[in-house]
Formats: structure tokens, C-alpha cells, sequence
């Protein structure tokens, strides 16, 4: 389910951002989304009633992957998507989805 969510918000991006054009900046329209994928995956911690755990976390680590796969990574792939056609774009989005868990799985050697 958590999979599900994280593909509505994030890998069907590419269309807000062809959609988009220049009415907001990149960052206000990344930062809602932020928001927005937060409050869903909130909502859904709250229906299954799983638990958060607090004690041995490493909040810093959170922190800093948040900052940098969810908001770096992907303004950087918005102002790409500027100078790339949509079909280019949605190769990327789909493959940034994919990619992440598998460079989790070498760089801190989690299973999938």
C-alpha cells in the first residue's frame, strides 16, 4: 500500500510538472507535493495503526534522505524535465522509483 501511495504522488510527477509550466517556481510546487505526500502517508500510519517508533532512531539519517531523494533529487529532475519531451521524463520518474531501494540495498546492504 505504502508502495501504491509513494507511485501516485511520485511517479506520475511528470505530468504536474509538463502541466505546470512557469505559474508557480519548481520549489513551491516540490514543497506542496512534499506536503501532500506527508499527509497521505501520515493518514495511512494512522489507519493500519502501525506504530512509530522513537527510541534508537536516527533521526538525522531520516532527514537527510528525505532532503536528499525526495526534494534535491527531484528538483533537479524538474528543471531536467524542462529541456527533455514527456516520454523521456516518464522513463525517469518510473526508473528513480525502481532505482532507489536497489542503491539502498548496496550502499547500507538492507534487503529489498
Amino acid at each position: 500500500m505504502m508502495y501504491v501511495f509513494c507511485m501516485l504522488i511520485w511517479g506520475l510527477n511528470f505530468i504536474a510538472v509538463k502541466i505546470q509550466g512557469t505559474e508557480a517556481a519548481l520549489e513551491v510546487s516540490l514543497f506542496y507535493r512534499s506536503l501532500i505526500a506527508f499527509v497521505l502517508f501520515y493518514m495511512l500510519l494512522k489507519i493500519k495503526r502501525l506504530p512509530l517508533r522513537k527510541a534508537h532512531t536516527n533521526y538525522a539519517t531520516i532527514i537527510g534522505f528525505g532532503i536528499c531523494n525526495f526534494a534535491v533529487s527531484y528538483l533537479l529532475l524538474y528543471y531536467g524535465t524542462i529541456y527533455s519531451t514527456a516520454a523521456l521524463v516518464t522513463l525517469i520518474f518510473s526508473l528513480k522509483a525502481i532505482t532507489t531501494p536497489i542503491f539502498l540495498r548496496i550502499v547500507f546492504k538492507t534487503p529489498l
